[in-house]
């Protein structure tokens, strides 16, 4: 850019630099029209704002007028009103929501911006040394985990939980007199996710209420942790191990079909020419999983069948008939790999099916030892 404006010689790449070119840069530089140059370029710089220019057009860039409260422009909106479509901030919907102007089940989290972060595995073999080492993990923690189960001391909370089954005493008077503490803060964070906010301020800063069995179960499972001791630490933290087993190990097949089924979907984008990785959806729950295993299975499918006739045509267009035949050997590696991974997905939503049926019986019977 500076030799362009005239303020500066021609750029010598460094390997390519003699005796003979940096004297000639030298004397070039000390030309008048050079020194001219340089205090134009020095004027139209110093009336430049580049800090001010740069958060503008960051700004800009930005959006940030859309991601203000519609209530206070000051503020950051970081709720979305289901029913409206408005965009609250937090004070602006904790107020509507004390005035009952607006119902905290409504409100959903706004998101700004979207990025896009499951591009997976670059490969089948990838995807399943991936799947082996989460699995490895997952035991390992698995273990950890009963370790510290075994070492940890019957809790204050088990005997308070105990005199509560006994006495039945649920009286009010100790409530907030000491202060907010962390747990009462995760209560009051856990119903604002929960959507189990009450008008009374204080009864926030509880544990929500439980369907009454599972409430009685946990109240009895408290009391025989009280009571059995020792004993019944050893027998219920070997019995959390085990279920914890049973899980990471039913979860290992959904683990490995769905990162085997990314690895063949992107495969081709690392391996054969012409051929981008198409962006799959974002999986946020049971159903957005079934929808996205019968969508991929049919793109999949059909971005194979379709990479026989592109490859051929692309190969053949770039480089003449050895190109037609490249091409061929592309479509039909892509259309391996492509319907690979359209299996691959719909066997693996049909394993997160199954197990997750089988860890919430499971989980059942924990909650009952």
């Amino acid at each position: 850019m500076i030799a362009k404006a005239g303020a500066g010689p021609v750029p010598v790449p460094f390997k390519q630099m003699t005796a003979e070119s940096l004297a000639n840069s030298i004397t070039f530089a000390l030309q008048d029209s050079v020194q001219v140059a340089v205090q134009k370029m020095a004027a139209s710089i110093a009336e430049e704002d580049g800090a001010g220019d740069t958060m503008r057009d960051f700004e800009q860039r930005l959006n940030i007028d859309a991601m203000r409260c519609q209530l206070c422009p000051e503020r950051l909106a970081i709720w979305r009103d289901k029913q409206t479509g408005a965009h609250l901030s937090g004070l602006a919907a904790c107020t509507l929501v004390e005035k009952k102007v607006l119902d905290v089940k409504h409100l959903r989290l706004l998101r700004h911006r979207h990025y896009y972060t499951h591009e997976g595995a670059e490969g089948p073999f990838v995807g399943a040394v991936a799947a082996f080492g989460g699995l490895m993990a997952s035991f390992g923690t698995d273990t950890s985990d009963f370790s510290q189960r075994l070492k940890k001391r019957p809790r204050e909370s088990d005997l308070e939980a105990l005199k509560r089954t006994l006495t039945r005493d649920d009286s009010d008077d100790a409530r907030l007199e000491k202060g907010i503490t962390s747990r009462q803060f995760h209560h009051l964070a856990y119903r604002m996710a929960a959507k189990s906010y009450e008008d009374d301020m204080i009864h926030n800063f509880e544990k929500p209420s439980s369907r009454p069995g599972l409430t009685a179960l946990r109240d009895r499972v408290a009391a025989r942790r009280a009571k059995g001791g020792r004993g019944y630490q050893i027998v219920s933290a070997t019995a959390h191990y085990i279920g914890d087993l049973t899980a990471t190990g039913a979860k290992a097949p959904v683990a490995l079909f769905y990162n085997m089924a990314n690895g063949f979907r992107n495969f081709p984008s690392y391996a054969i020419r012409n051929d981008p990785a198409r962006r799959r959806d974002e999986i946020t729950g049971f159903g957005s999983g079934c929808k996205l295993a019968g969508k991929e299975f049919v793109l999949g499918f059909g971005d194979a069948l379709v990479g026989i006739a592109r490859h051929p045509y692309l190969g053949a267009k770039q480089e003449g008939a050895l190109g037609f035949g490249k091409g061929l050997g592309r479509g039909l590696g892509g259309l391996y790999f492509h319907s690979m991974a359209g299996e691959l997905t719909l066997h693996c939503e049909i394993c997160r099916s199954d197990v997750t049926s089988n860890l919430r019986r499971t989980r059942i019977l924990l909650e009952g030892n």
